[in-house]
């Protein structure tokens, strides 16, 4: 609340507003937040001797101090002083059946019962990716356990398949935690670069720069300048990754036809085109992005809603890309063994690999 609240501050004086009637506010409200969540107060108190910053993931971080919830319903969520709330977010859109719908509840009871992880394969499993076939016009299907993963794996089939290591990504675009991606999400201005050619800015310490020599950035909704950017490294893309709306940074649609130009390019270019649908997959329309502007990427990646709030994570595909993925020996357990082999086309296999892939209980 605190650094949110003072950044809004200074941007308002910036605009002429009167900064001392904000800050008047800003300390009302905080002390009825206060005031109203005392078990709270105590719990993060307490998690912090635990966790990092309190919490196990930094984006439930926030000043004074998070929230802590205990229960949900529909639209409802409760915390642990009692206090209820309309959920607007819906753990970023996770809920679309909003909370403990109870056909999820029913179903997610049955299957405890009968074990919730097997390490083998399932029909249920096969249920689903038959779904996701039908809805994303896809030809396989793969199953993870996050929308981090998803694109983390989707990026790997993609090297594999063009035996290529570059990847471009779009300025504001999210897409999971791991190092490929995590760039350029919302840079300091002042280190963004020129516009034709933005530089890629780590969005936290710890990244290799090695990393970020592998991913190019291009500003989203300027197809001419894409299309420059991918001439300055052509032969070397490996993967387009776009959210086709961008809702991490708000709501910022494609512009007209600027979906059926990154389309084109990543043919021209030999590049495979991933959608990164984790927040539009099944929302924005029975078959996500996809479906809603009628473009077909390489690979589609999925997550949140899919799961109906159980982790989940899959990625769909054409098979031509999607059959990279094979056994691999030098991961099999001794003894096991599978023939050494390469796909046609110079691509070697790819592992795909997860304990809890395509899990019972997910």
């Amino acid at each position: 609340m605190g650094d949110q609240v003072r950044e809004m501050v200074t941007m308002a004086e910036q605009r002429g507003v009167d900064r001392d009637r904000l800050r008047q506010v800003q300390e009302r409200e905080e002390a009825e937040y206060r005031s109203r969540t005392p078990r709270s107060a105590e719990l993060h108190a307490r998690a912090r001797r635990a966790m990092p910053l309190g919490v196990a993931s930094s984006f439930q971080s926030y000043d004074p101090y998070p929230l802590f919830m205990t229960d949900a319903r529909g639209s409802r969520i409760w915390d642990v002083d009692g206090n209820e709330y309309i959920d607007f977010d819906m753990a970023f859109g996770v809920l679309a059946a909003g909370h403990s719908h109870p056909l999820l509840a029913e179903a997610l009871q049955r299957r405890v019962a009968n074990g919730t992880c097997y390490t083998f394969p399932v029909e249920d499993g096969i249920l689903v990716a038959e779904e996701l076939q039908r809805r994303f016009g896809a030809d396989l299907v793969r199953f993870s356990n996050s929308g981090t993963e998803a694109t983390m794996d989707a990026i790997r089939v993609a090297r594999g398949f063009t035996g290529r290591e570059k990847i471009l990504k779009f300025e504001g675009g999210y897409h999971g935690h791991h190092d490929d991606v995590l760039i350029s999400i919302q840079p300091p201005r002042e280190s963004m670069g020129r516009p034709e050619a933005p530089d890629s800015v780590p969005a936290t310490a710890g990244m290799p720069a090695s990393r970020l020599a592998e991913t190019v950035v291009a500003p989203f909704n300027e197809p001419e300048i894409l299309e420059g950017i991918l001439e300055d490294h052509r032969g070397e893309i490996a993967a387009i990754i776009i959210e086709p709306v961008q809702f991490n940074i708000g709501v910022v649609p494609p512009k007209p036809g600027f979906l059926e130009r990154v389309r084109e390019l990543a043919t021209a270019h030999g590049a495979v085109l991933i959608f990164d649908e984790v927040k539009t997959g099944v929302v924005l329309a029975y078959g996500g992005a996809t479906e809603y502007f009628n473009v077909q990427p390489d690979i589609a990646c999925l997550a949140k809603s899919i799961g109906g709030g159980v982790p989940i994570g899959a990625f769909v595909g054409r098979a031509e890309v999607m059959n990279v993925i094979e056994r691999v020996p030098e991961l099999e357990a001794p003894g096991v063994g599978v023939e050494h082999s390469t796909i046609p086309g110079g691509a070697t296999r790819v592992a795909h690999l997860g304990t809890f892939n395509g899990n019972p209980l997910s």
